[in-house]
């Protein structure tokens, strides 16, 4: 089994960034989404805030770009 990769999310267009656990990068599986676990919603440099749920699904239309954090 692969260990899940915790990642930051950067949104296009000035979106905002959602870090958490990838489920998986195969969004040809998930509808055209990027799943990720235990999600925190970065609203400054230090300062996030927690998603409600299990996961959270993210358009890959929307994504700029996926960070690896560890």
């Amino acid at each position: 089994m692969r260990r899940k990769r915790k990642v930051a999310i950067h949104m296009r267009d000035d979106g905002p960034t959602i870090e958490g656990l990838m489920e998986t990068y195969r969004t040809d599986f998930n509808g055209g989404h990027y799943v990720v676990e235990i999600a925190e919603l970065v609203l400054a440099p230090g300062k996030t805030q927690e998603l409600e749920g299990r996961c959270v699904r993210v358009p890959r239309e929307r994504v700029a770009w996926v960070q690896e954090l560890s």
